[in-house]
């Protein structure tokens, strides 16, 4: 019987970085009902890690809704088109 691998989170950043070896590899992409939400999450940790070394701050659902009424200042408009331009899913 083949022992099934066990794959740990450094194992899956390493995966999504791209660096992960083969065996790993083919194993996550064959199985990707086992570890979608694990990968999501470890993605959204990593978003919200590079906002935050960036000093990006997170636009709230109020300020895209005031944008959305043309009620923004000029400096927050601002900010909401240039998050607009990383996050298109945002503007739906």
């Amino acid at each position: 019987m083949n022992k099934l691998p066990k794959i740990s989170d450094d194992m899956l950043v390493a995966y999504l970085d791209g660096e992960g070896n083969q065996q790993d590899r083919v194993y996550i992409e064959t199985h990707p009902d086992e570890f979608a939400a694990r990968l999501a999450a470890l993605q959204a940790s990593d978003h919200e890690l590079q906002n935050h070394l960036r000093g990006f701050r997170p636009i709230s659902t109020l300020e895209l809704g005031q944008y959305h009424l043309g009620l923004c200042d000029a400096k927050t408009e601002a900010r909401i088109v240039a998050y607009l331009a990383q996050h298109p899913h945002a503007a739906k």
